[in-house]
């Protein structure tokens, strides 16, 4: 395979010959993305503003993703935005990133499933743009490795860590994306039957019986597992919306419902239902006072629009901005670095591709 930098300065030598050139946001992302050779994965998570491994990998899956979105609607770019998913790929096998030291033994993935579902989603992009086979392998494996572990849980749902007995649903719709997206590529039915499997499991015993909204985990470990949570709601509609839209609709109907509030042209998303007051953690981002998440409003960007919902994506891009400003105004230099990292970039950059 040709090296990334090989890779670009062609891609940019046919945009320089066709007269286009990339928007900012998009050129930014190529820019960081090729600019550094990390060696170990915390240096690559501080060059992207990122607190953790896992915060990482869902960084690098969303800006796989926006590329994708970027090169559909702009087929001209397409070697340079294949060159950007190349690279990403490049960045998530490398040795000190992946959790395994040979990552072609499905034997030794030992339930690094959220690393392997955000792997699947990249390399499925990458697939779906390409004709080189050079994944395809690792693909179908990983597609395969997953798929199982599904339709054999009793819950129907897979545990994201291996350390970790927790099971977040959220997740989970991610891992069946993944495996439908190897379906749309390549003309096979391998998510079928783990997808029925996970929805009628959440229908009959994954429910917020207040709510009606998927439980945010299934073991009952945390204070938090009885509650809907609007980051995995969000998080959820977002995925859900490309392999179960009908009923990716009825459940942000419902989430809009009880978990929405609207301000004039703006709106956010709470992170707990009302009268539920609990902390915020790494998975909800800062709550205000008024009990507005940061990452329920801020996934919410992606699942209004992969869900069609033009107006509340209009609202919340309004919101986004009037966050930024409140996030330059902020003394408190947490929220900052949560607020400004490339992760929540790449979430708006999502979607505003999509």
């Amino acid at each position: 395979m040709k090296t990334f930098g090989v890779m670009l300065l062609s891609a940019l030598s046919v945009s320089f010959a066709m007269g286009k050139s990339l928007p900012k946001d998009i050129q930014s992302v190529l820019t960081v993305l090729d600019k550094t050779e990390y060696s170990t994965v915390v240096e690559l998570a501080d060059a992207l503003g990122d607190s953790s491994v896992e915060q990482t990998i869902f960084t690098l899956s969303f800006l796989a993703e926006t590329l994708c979105y970027y090169a559909e609607k702009h087929p001209q770019a397409k070697p340079q935005m294949l060159a950007g998913i190349s690279r990403i790929i490049e960045l998530v096998l490398k040795g000190t990133i992946t959790p395994f030291r040979v990552l072609e033994q499905p034997g030794l993935w030992n339930e690094y499933n959220l690393y392997l579902t955000h792997l699947n989603i990249i390399l499925g992009k990458y697939l779906g743009m390409t004709d080189h086979c050079e994944y395809h392998l690792l693909n179908s494996r990983i597609c395969d490795y997953l798929a199982e572990k599904i339709v054999t849980h009793p819950y129907m749902n897979i545990k994201s860590y291996p350390n970790h007995p927790e099971l977040w649903p959220a997740d989970n719709a991610a891992t069946l994306y993944s495996l439908y997206l190897y379906d749309v590529n390549f003309g096979t039915n391998i998510s079928a039957q783990p997808i029925r499997a996970w929805l009628d499991y959440m229908d009959q015993d994954g429910l917020d019986e207040t709510t009606g909204l998927h439980l945010s985990e299934l073991t009952g470990m945390h204070e938090y597992s009885q509650y809907a949570r609007g980051c995995a709601m969000s998080m959820t509609v977002k995925y859900m919306a490309d392999f179960a839209p009908k009923q990716a609709k009825e459940l942000w109907k419902g989430y809009k419902k009880q978990f929405k509030k609207n301000y004039v042209l703006g709106c956010g998303f709470l992170e707990y239902p009302k009268g539920v007051r609990l902390s915020w953690d790494s998975d909800s981002g800062p709550i205000l006072s008024n009990g507005l998440g940061a990452a329920a409003t801020g996934l919410a960007l992606m699942a209004s629009k992969n869900i069609g919902d033009g107006y509340t994506y209009f609202q919340l891009r309004n919101a986004m901005g009037l966050m930024d400003l409140g996030v330059w105004l902020s003394r408190d230099e947490k929220t900052k670095a949560v607020m400004s990292s490339i992760l929540a970039r790449s979430i708006q950059l999502n979607a505003r591709y999509r």
